[in-house]
Formats: structure tokens, C-alpha cells, sequence
């Protein structure tokens, strides 16, 4: 389990968590489509011939508070971490939250591996 130094539970965080994936965290969304992500059509007929849109909203990850299987997936992605940590200027860090979406994807551990966000 790793939290930043600014997260405070006021219960259990392990009570939460379902074991069933090698990464659990958190999420700054509110319901399955902010957690995520999905493609998502906009219909707005003042627009007329352009009045239809489609996004992509990408999963709303947060490294405030996870827990991390040991497996050798999630430890190469501690490795990919650290060295990303290690070649990145002080000036250019955009924080941790930037670094660890940018690093983590679902995909990275289909091999039998899985991801739950709480």
C-alpha cells in the first residue's frame, strides 16, 4: 500500500480492496465512465451540418493512495518508474499523478495480470 504524505483515511484502506488485481487506486472519478474512460457522442443540432462529436475521456487515475500486488509486472513498472524519475529534470516534473498515468496503463498487465480502481 502507498499513499502520499497528504491522504488521510479515517478507516481501514484494505477493507477495500478486492485482491483480484495485481493494481488498485484510487480514481478522481465519480462513476464507471469517469473511472474508466470510454468514448462518449455529442449531438448538438445548432451546429448543423457538424453537429455530431465523439471523444475520448481517459481513465482518471490518482497515485494519492494504491496497493500493489508483488508480481514481476508491477515491479517492472516500480523499475520504469524510478528510472523515469531518475532521467527527468526537477524543472520539467509534473508530478507524480502525470508520471504514474503516463506509465501505467491497464494494458501493461493483460498477460494475467488486471487493474481495479476504488
Amino acid at each position: 500500500m502507498c499513499s502520499d504524505v497528504d491522504v488521510v483515511t479515517v478507516q481501514d484502506p484494505t477493507k477495500f480492496l478486492y485482491r483480484d488485481s495485481d493494481v488498485e487506486g484510487m480514481s478522481d472519478g465519480f462513476d464507471d465512465e469517469t473511472n474508466y474512460g470510454g468514448i462518449y457522442g455529442v449531438d448538438e443540432p445548432s451546429m448543423g451540418w457538424s453537429r455530431y462529436a465523439q471523444g475520448f475521456r481517459h481513465m482518471a487515475l490518482n497515485s494519492g493512495l494504491f496497493y500493489l500486488r508483488a508480481s514481476e509486472r508491477t515491479i517492472d513498472l516500480m523499475r520504469r518508474i524510478a528510472d523515469r524519475l531518475h532521467k527527468v529534470s526537477p524543472r520539467s516534473f509534473k508530478g507524480n499523478v502525470a508520471l504514474f498515468g503516463v506509465l501505467y496503463h491497464p494494458s501493461c498487465l493483460s498477460q494475467g495480470g488486471g487493474s481495479q480502481f476504488i
